[in-house]
């Protein structure tokens, strides 16, 4: 083939000079030393690579699936589609030599790469990590914890929450090179233990701090009084009322594991304005003045009045009552939750004249006063319910305006109990008794206006 180009013919003759001629010669190169090469074989989305070889002064054509042709002896053809697959032929020509051809065998590959696993478990459990894939190749997982390993389909013996996570497969493939995917494991907590808490007992107006037992993975749902729901684990009422008080549940599930329901403590709310305090007030001196007090449950109380008066009890007494006892008398109550809160009670103590203490031979026998020659009128007066035990109501009827004084008398005749009212119509009058501070026994109440008295005796029980 180098002897290939122009050649020059140039005749001389003595006294006429010269002339010349030219003539090309092409001289073929071989095509029996043409050789093709590929990247066979490719995987689909990839990139197909095609060379022709030793070709000398030729010139190549090829052929190939799908209606490939090119006259380049170097052919790439990208992405690569399953069509693709096949035999492509490179045809060389040559001047003065016979055309030679060479096929090539293009396999392409479909792989597939999935990863899976058996979660959500529960922990303690096994996982099993799994991978589906067409192809052959080196497989390596890795995880949470520096996980690493190389298994097409390894296993973790127990498992714990901390192994939960994002876990990526690689598969390194002659076709293919590297695939990669991932799968999501989750390793659920176990549910034992499960405890509920509380700031019980909680002041109204403050908080209510409720919490759970809270573990990786945990989730949450709350149910309590009035209506109460939430899906956090440690929930917070405020302002806390009333209404809040009482138990609460929680359903506390774990993936893998199940759930499981847990019952709180009964949550108390305390109320300051459940703290109350009476006295039997006005008193005759010499009397007994009886206090009573309301708290919430375990409230510590502490009593405080005129001329040194103290106590620690609910309900104390005062006997043989002086003028000086007149006053202000004030209870701090402890109240769980909500600290000390305070109260008053006014007292007056009077100047009384007290019936007489001597007996007819029937007191003596029944032991109370004879209240047969109190004067009636029309007054009508009804004590109910009666006997009581303790909470009862006086009814006058028959009235009229004017002012009209209830007295409660013990058995020796001495006032324990005073109270006033006064009634702008006719009609009847009522006032509330509360003899939950007297002994048990038997008692007057007298009610007298414009000049009339009625008495009726009630029994304490």
């Amino acid at each position: 083939p180098l002897s290939s180009g122009t050649y020059t013919l140039t005749i001389s003759r003595v006294g006429c000079g010269s002339v010349s001629g030219t003539t090309v010669v092409n001289i073929g190169t071989s095509t029996s030393n043409m050789t093709v090469s590929s990247n066979n074989p490719v995987c689909v989305g990839g990139t197909l690579n095609l060379s022709a070889h030793n070709l000398g002064t030729g010139s190549v054509f090829w052929n190939g699936p799908d209606g490939m042709t090119s006259g380049q002896s170097v052919f790439v053809r990208t992405p690569v589609q399953l069509q693709h697959a096949g035999t492509y032929t490179a045809t060389l020509s040559s001047p003065g030599c016979v055309s030679q051809t060479r096929t090539l065998g293009i396999t392409v590959n479909n792989l597939t790469l999935t990863a899976g696993s058996n979660s959500p478990i529960c922990q303690g459990s096994v996982l099993q990590l799994s991978s589906g894939s067409n192809s052959r190749g080196i497989y390596t997982w890795t995880g949470p914890q520096s996980y690493l390993i190389n298994q097409q389909n390894p296993s973790i013996s127990n498992a714990q929450p901390t192994q939960s996570g994002v876990y990526t497969l690689s598969v390194n493939t002659p076709a293919c090179g590297i695939l990669t995917t991932t799968t999501s494991v989750v390793v659920g907590s176990t549910l034992g233990s499960i405890t509920v808490t509380g700031n019980s007992p909680s002041c109204v107006g403050g908080s209510l701090n409720l919490s759970v037992t809270n573990r990786t993975g945990f989730t949450f749902l709350w149910n309590g009084p009035n209506g109460f729901t939430s899906s956090l684990s440690n929930p917070v009422i405020s302002p806390v009322q009333t209404v809040n008080a009482g138990r609460y549940s929680v359903t506390v599930s774990s993936a893998g594991c199940g759930s499981t329901t847990v019952q709180s403590n009964v949550m108390v709310v305390n109320d300051p304005a459940s703290v109350t305090v009476s006295a039997t007030t006005p008193v005759c001196r010499g009397s007994v003045i009886y206090f009573n007090s309301t708290a919430p449950t375990n409230s510590a109380r502490s009593w405080s009045g005129p001329a040194g008066f103290a106590s620690t009890s609910v309900s104390p007494s005062r006997t043989n009552a002086q003028l000086t006892h007149s006053g202000i008398y004030t209870m701090n109550a402890t109240v769980p939750g909500c600290g000390v809160v305070s109260a008053t009670v006014s007292v007056t103590v009077n100047n009384c004249r007290t019936a007489s203490t001597e007996s007819t031979e029937e007191e003596s026998t029944e032991g109370i006063l004879d209240v047969k020659d109190i004067v009636q009128a029309n007054l009508e007066l009804e004590v109910y319910p009666n006997p009581t035990e303790g909470l009862t109501r006086a009814k006058v009827k028959g009235i009229g305006e004017g002012t009209y004084q209830l007295m409660v008398l013990d058995v020796l005749g001495h006032t324990i109990l005073m109270q006033g009212k006064e009634s702008k119509e006719a009609g009847s009058i009522y006032w509330d008794l509360d003899f939950r501070h007297l002994a048990k026994g038997v008692y007057l109440i007298k009610v007298m206006g414009e000049g009339i008295e009625q008495v009726e005796r009630v029994v304490v029980r």
